[in-house]
């Protein structure tokens, strides 16, 4: 499989920009974006600046339920 730097960069700036405001905002973005990996991201980010706290996760169905 080969790695798509185009969509890679576009993830990492919708990250940096969330990052650089604190953590706070929404990220929107098409199917296939690649939003599951930004959050990813933001949960190693918190978990690194936030050891003792959790993260939830809500998803809108049972399919993405089971896919995290």
């Amino acid at each position: 499989m080969q790695l798509d730097q185009n969509k890679l960069k576009r993830q990492e700036e919708a990250f940096t920009k969330w990052r650089n405001n604190n953590g706070v905002g929404v990220i929107q973005a098409s199917t296939g974006f690649g939003k599951t990996f930004i959050l990813i991201l933001a949960i190693q980010y918190m978990n690194k600046k936030f050891p003792d706290r959790d993260a939830i996760i809500v998803v809108p169905n049972l399919n993405l339920q089971q896919d995290w």
